[in-house]
């Protein structure tokens, strides 16, 4: 029996299985066209192997590409607020609890109202004497503080923020009801990961 050697099957078979003609050995070889039509069978099962003239589809470009159109509602964060109706010890306790300085205020429609902040509230409650146990929290909310629409565009809340010189503001809806916050920090994680996609979009 003619034994056929070991490194002509591998060689058979890698090219072969890369979707390129068998040698043609197997023209005047019974045997070799036997193994030829085994490794052409194994070949139609499996997917073609890449060449120069394939173009592979890059899935991170259309997010790059979209970055520009990313809106707050994307990136913002949970939020917690105090409610309205709560004395100045109440929200004091609450936002000690919380680890927080500052706090949004809603009502019991969780419409945004404003925010409070722990410093200012110490200042005129237990400054000036006052019992912050019977002192409503609703004289001490400040309303002028900024905040942005969850529809407004990264890049719009980014200004808001950098204008005000503040580091977070509230989202909230049309109606004004409070969805969450966004954050510098937020914002910039999307820039390092827009600044990673760069090499990727402009190889596409």
């Amino acid at each position: 029996m003619k034994t056929i050697p070991h490194s002509f099957l591998l060689a058979l078979a890698s090219v072969t299985l890369c979707g390129m003609p068998a040698l043609r050995a197997a023209d005047s070889d019974p045997k070799i066209a036997e193994v030829t039509k085994t490794a052409e069978a194994a070949s139609a099962r499996r997917v073609p192997c890449a060449s120069p003239s394939v173009k592979l589809i890059n899935t991170n470009h259309s997010w790059s590409a979209n970055f520009e159109a990313r809106i707050v509602k994307d990136i913002i964060e949970p939020a917690k607020s105090i409610f309205n109706k709560v004395s100045v010890k109440a929200a004091l306790d609450e936002m000690q609890a919380r680890a927080t300085d500052s706090s949004p205020v809603t009502d019991q429609h969780g419409e945004l109202l404003g925010t409070v902040s722990k410093n200012k509230m110490n200042q005129q409650v237990g400054g000036f004497g006052h019992d912050p146990k019977t002192e409503p929290l609703e004289s001490q909310i400040e309303t002028n503080n900024p905040y942005c629409f969850e529809d407004q565009t990264v890049a719009e809340a980014e200004q808001m923020m950098l204008n005000a010189k503040v580091g977070e503001v509230p989202v909230v809806t049309r109606e004004k009801l409070l969805v969450g916050t966004i954050n510098i920090e937020a914002i910039a994680e999307e820039k390092r990961w827009r600044k990673r996609l760069e090499p990727l979009k402009s190889r596409a």
